[in-house]
């Protein structure tokens, strides 16, 4: 499993102990096959993540269509397009897989901590 600090990828931070994305001040909040494939495309370090690692990682083994799979990859790139409209997040190999093309890098604990109080308090802030 991806380690519970914070990455940086391109201009955006993903915050995995809140399945957030954020950058600025904006946030979005993943759901549940979005965010685990984004940790399993974070676990191939940028290399090709193919559709039988996706249903092992994603979908823990269990057949689903490919209409499944396009979803969750077209609600992640939506979510990166959302705060970040002018870089390019994941790339689609036709039949073959997804593989993210930003730069990545890992927060160090304490700057994730410090962006994770961040994104309580502007949830805070919202209710």
């Amino acid at each position: 499993m991806v380690a519970e600090t914070g990455w940086q990828l391109g201009a955006v931070v993903f915050l995995p102990h809140q399945r957030l994305l954020c950058r600025n001040q904006q946030q979005v909040y993943l759901e549940p096959k979005v965010f685990l494939l984004l940790q399993a495309l974070l676990q191939a370090e940028q290399q090709l993540l193919d559709h039988q690692q996706m249903l092992q990682q994603v979908w823990q083994g269990r057949v689903v269509s490919d209409s499944a799979m396009h979803r969750a990859s077209s609600l992640l790139r939506k979510a990166f397009a959302e705060l970040d409209p002018d870089q390019t997040y994941l790339e689609t190999l036709p039949k073959v897989g997804y593989r993210l093309v930003a730069p990545v890098s890992r927060l160090s604990p304490p700057a994730a901590s410090a962006l994770a109080i961040v994104a309580e308090a502007s949830n805070s802030e919202a209710d």
